[in-house]
C-alpha cells in the first residue's frame, strides 16, 4: 500500500503493542507505513493460559498504546495494566459500539478467569476479531486513539483505516456468496472460537470439539462427538494446529467427513499492512469450500 514516508523530523510514533497476533494484524492496517506493532503473546501460544515473562512485563510497561480484548481472554493482563494511564490502554471488548454475542454453543464448562465488575464478561465470546464488523470498529478505535496521541501523522492513520476498509469490504462481497448457509456442509470446529465469523455470515456451525483449546477431551466427549458427526452425514471438521491428530482419526474414522484446518490465531501470517485481510481470505477461502456439491 502506498504510503506517505515519515517526515524524520517528527518525533517518533507511539509504541503499539497488541495482546495476540490477530489484534496485532489489524494495528498493523492502520500503522503502515508508520510504524510496526508488537505483539505479547509468542506466535502459536494461547492467550488462555498464557504466563508473563519479565520480557513482557517490559513491553507492557514500554508501551504507548497497549491493545487487548478482555479480561476473560487475557487472564494475566488486568492486574498489570493497573500501573498503566487508561489513555495508553485499549480494551477492546469494552469498545461502545462493539457486537457483542454470548457463547452460543456453551457446554457449560468454561472457567472462571475474570473477577468484580468483568464477571458480566464470562458469558461472552471474547474472539471478536473474526467478525468483520467488529474487525472495523476496532480499527477505526485504533485510528482515532492514535491520530489522537500522534497528531502529525493522523492523515496517514485516517488513509490507512480507509484503505483498510476499502479492501474489507471487497473481500466480503467475494464471499458472501460464496458462503450461503444452503450451499455448505454442517460445520463442526475444533474450539468454541468462531461465534462472530458464524453469526457475520449465517455459518451452518453445528458443534465444536472443545470449549478450550488446552482443554482434553475424555472418552465419553468423543464417542458423543462421534455420534453426532455419524448423525450429520457429510460434514466438515475444521482442526486447530495443536490438535491431536490420534482423537481427529478416532472421530472421523469411516465417517464421510472432510477435514480441513483453521487458525483464529493467525500463528503462521506475516505481519504486513494487508496481513488481516490475509488471514480472514485464508479462514474464508477454507470455508467456502466445504459444499454440498463437492
Amino acid at each position: 500500500m502506498a504510503t506517505t514516508p515519515v517526515n524524520a523530523a517528527l518525533p517518533s510514533p507511539p509504541k503499539v503493542v497488541a495482546s495476540i497476533k490477530p489484534i496485532q494484524l489489524i494495528a498493523a492496517a492502520i500503522t503502515d507505513g508508520i510504524s510496526s506493532p508488537e505483539v505479547l503473546l509468542p506466535p502459536g501460544s494461547s492467550p488462555h493460559h498464557f504466563a508473563l515473562k519479565p520480557s513482557h512485563i517490559r513491553q507492557v510497561t514500554n508501551a504507548d498504546l497497549l491493545i487487548w480484548v478482555s479480561p476473560s481472554l487475557e487472564s494475566f493482563l488486568p492486574k498489570l495494566l493497573e500501573q498503566k494511564s487508561p489513555h495508553s490502554t485499549l480494551k477492546l471488548i469494552s469498545l461502545p459500539d462493539i457486537t457483542l454475542l454470548h457463547d452460543i454453543h456453551d457446554h457449560g464448562d468454561k472457567e472462571d478467569h475474570a473477577n468484580g465488575h468483568d464477571k458480566h464478561l464470562l458469558d461472552i465470546d471474547p474472539h471478536i476479531w473474526l467478525g468483520p464488523d467488529n474487525v472495523l470498529v476496532i480499527a477505526q478505535h485504533i485510528m482515532l486513539k492514535l491520530s489522537d496521541m500522534d497528531k502529525e501523522r493522523a492523515t496517514l492513520y485516517q488513509n490507512n483505516y480507509l484503505s483498510f476498509k476499502h479492501k474489507l469490504n471487497d473481500l466480503n462481497k467475494t464471499f458472501k456468496p460464496q458462503l450461503q448457509p444452503d450451499s455448505l456442509l454442517p460445520l463442526v470446529v475444533f474450539h468454541n472460537a468462531y461465534g462472530y465469523l458464524e453469526h457475520y455470515y449465517q455459518l451452518p456451525v453445528v458443534d465444536y470439539v472443545s470449549a478450550s483449546p488446552e482443554r482434553m477431551l475424555g472418552v465419553k466427549q468423543v464417542v458423543s462427538l462421534r455420534e453426532h458427526l455419524k448423525s450429520l452425514g457429510k460434514s466438515c471438521l475444521f482442526v486447530e494446529p495443536q490438535f491431536n491428530s490420534a482423537i481427529v482419526d478416532n472421530l472421523v474414522d469411516e465417517l464421510p467427513v472432510t477435514i480441513a484446518s483453521l487458525d483464529p490465531l493467525a500463528s503462521n501470517i506475516t505481519v504486513k499492512g494487508d496481513s488481516y485481510i490475509v488471514f480472514l481470505k485464508q479462514i474464508l477461502t477454507t470455508v467456502s469450500q466445504c459444499k454440498h456439491n463437492k
